[in-house]
């Protein structure tokens, strides 16, 4: 291990990172499979909604997903640092388009099989992501140098943000002029293109210095190495306080997700709007999110992870209270813009601040062991929200989501670990 520094200027970042080949097919590869997941959400949300007319039917669609794929990361991250990454992108991407494809001619020929073929083919779809999700995560530490991660995850945010606003767009468009269908077979058409991206991508193949330092000595069975492996990245937590801090702030940030689902109630019953001010206040968090994706490196080289991340969640909260408190609908998009774009430029920092302190070999498993918590905490606080919303009123579950991201930023100024941590002085495994 040794102290990475950042010596670039962000003006000079991009040009940079830009030059990367390998990093330009992978932005090209998430961009089109993203593209496509848009089409896919957008798609099953409306076919459960149209055929059940249950909003607990379409509540059960994400419940779902992230009980599956709390499920399976753990597993399937132990995976991703075992096998080729390039070829496991690759043949991932391949089989995620085969099992959306088979979805979409399900649903068309068969009439009568709704619920049963989506819920399947969540399970199946995040017992591939278990794998590909970690590998994926395992890419930028080693395709870009150190000190453009932060700009390369804030790119992305930002690239993100602007697919899903179009996304979006055209995949209602879609839906509502040829059918859920066709949107479904249009996410497989992007997995088969990213499966190509990423084969064209120069993806180094993880280090095998421990499997030739152990050439000669007894091998233990599939089952204990596999063990052994997970321990791994349970112990590559535990035993750096920096980390440990970091994935628990991480967990308490994803307590308030549940204020996705009360955003349409509030725009309704604050402003007395309707679906064309709610798609306004989305395009709101959506750009004010590519803006923070876009600061993210110049606002964490001034304030380093530990302080940035106390602002960020500071004023991501403030901009929640304002949103729960506005009667206006320009301060409602107004708070909603910041809000996002402080929170956004956050999450880039401490994600790529996690991302480069994990051991590089053991990137996947521990990504694999995060995605559980994180997961099944969604679907907890959203459900309790969906309740308590009902008793106490939207405006008060919106506040006090603000009023959470608060404790976080507390935590992180009373840890002088976390506190004086930074990307630029961190000391991070190659």
């Amino acid at each position: 291990m040794g102290e990475v520094r950042a010596t670039s200027r962000p003006s000079k970042s991009y040009p940079r990172l830009f030059r990367n080949r390998s990093f330009r097919w992978v932005w090209a590869a998430d961009t089109v499979s993203r593209f496509g997941d848009r089409f896919f959400d957008l798609a099953m949300l409306w076919f459960v909604y149209a055929e059940t007319h249950s909003t607990t039917a379409t509540a059960g669609f994400m419940v779902v997903w992230h009980i599956s794929q709390a499920a399976f990361s753990p597993v399937g991250g132990v995976f991703a640092d075992r096998w080729n990454r390039r070829s496991t992108l690759i043949l991932s991407n391949l089989l995620l388009a085969l099992v959306t494809a088979v979805c979409g001619a399900v649903l068309g020929l068969f009439r009568s099989a709704h619920l049963e073929v989506i819920y399947a083919t969540l399970f199946l779809l995040n017992a591939v992501y278990a794998v590909s999700g970690p590998t994926r995560y395992a890419l930028t530490p080693v395709i870009v140098e150190r000190d453009l991660v932060v700009t390369a995850n804030g790119f992305m945010t930002t690239a993100g943000a602007v697919t899903d606003m179009v996304a979006n767009a055209a995949a209602g468009a879609v839906v509502a002029v040829l059918g859920p269908v066709v949107a479904v077979f249009g996410d497989a058409l992007s997995f088969a293109l990213a499966a190509g991206f990423f084969g064209l991508a120069r993806i180094p193949v993880q280090s095998k210095r421990a499997e030739k330092s152990n050439v000669g000595a007894p091998q233990p069975g599939r089952l204990k190495r596999f063990g052994a492996e997970f321990r791994e990245g349970v112990i590559a937590i535990w035993e750096s306080p920096l980390l440990r801090t970091a994935v628990g702030i991480a967990m308490l940030i994803n307590v308030p997700s549940y204020t996705i689902v009360l955003l349409p109630a509030l725009v309704h019953e604050q402003l007395g709007l309707g679906a064309a001010a709610y798609g306004a206040v989305l395009t709101a968090e959506a750009l004010g999110g590519g803006i923070g994706g876009l600061l993210a490196g110049r606002l964490e080289s001034r304030f380093g992870t530990g302080r940035f991340t106390a602002l960020g969640l500071a004023v991501g909260g403030i901009g929640l209270v304002i949103m729960a408190a506005s009667r206006t609908f320009w301060l409602t998009l107004a708070s909603a813009a910041a809000s996002a774009l402080a929170i956004a430029a956050m999450g880039v920092a401490l994600g790529s601040l996690i991302q480069l302190t994990i051991p590089g070999d053991q990137l996947g498993r521990t990504h694999g062991l995060m995605v559980p918590a994180n997961a099944l905490l969604i679907p907890v606080s959203t459900l309790a929200a969906g309740w308590a919303s009902q008793r106490w009123g939207v405006e008060w579950l919106m506040a006090a989501a603000g009023g959470w991201l608060w404790i976080p930023a507390l935590l992180v100024l009373i840890n002088p670990l976390f506190r004086k941590a930074s990307i630029q002085t961190s000391r991070v495994n190659p």
